[in-house]
């Protein structure tokens, strides 16, 4: 190395590049997630099993491996539910089965993720939240109090609802 006859005009470009290599870069999901549970797109009974699966790569669309992923449910800013933490694999796909909430409702799922050498992720899916609905239910009301003895007969008038989604 010859400090008198050293190009010094490109020594910029050279350590300007190195930095740009050293920074941090953005973590994308790709498209919506695939949200599964009880057989139906978008839906699933109170605390039914539902699977919520996607693809994270980096900005430059090249598949992030190795990146912990948490998927939760939130009901406005509240989070009511998350799942258990999963990794993305080779492919930068994950996939992550769980209950989901136990009441009644329209949840907005958000996905966050954080991997070494990128800026970590928080999305949440708001405009086709997650359905949660009573699959069965039935509510009985009487006019009166109802006392029945083995062997008697007696009759009165009940009101059945049925308060579910499933028919009856």
């Amino acid at each position: 190395f010859n400090i008198d006859t050293h190009d010094w005009e490109n020594e910029g470009e050279i350590l300007q590049n190195a930095y740009i290599v050293g920074t941090s870069a953005d973590l994308v999901l790709n498209g919506v997630p695939s949200i599964e549970g009880a057989g139906r797109e978008g839906r699933v009974e109170t605390g039914g099993e539902i699977t919520v699966s996607q693809t994270l790569s980096s900005e430059n669309d090249n598949p992030v491996s190795g990146a912990e992923v948490i998927v939760s449910f939130y009901e406005g800013e509240d989070e009511i539910k998350t799942l258990e933490t999963v990794e993305t694999d080779s492919e930068g796909s994950f996939s992550v089965t769980g209950d989901a909430p136990l009441d009644p409702g329209n949840y907005s799922i958000v996905i966050e993720a954080e991997a070494d050498n990128f800026n970590d992720l928080e999305t949440r899916y708001e405009e086709d939240p997650l359905e949660v609905f009573v699959a069965e239910g039935v509510s009985i009301d009487a006019e009166s109090t109802l006392e029945v003895t083995l062997g008697q007969e007696t009759s009165t008038i009940l009101d059945v609802d049925n308060t579910g989604q499933t028919e009856m």
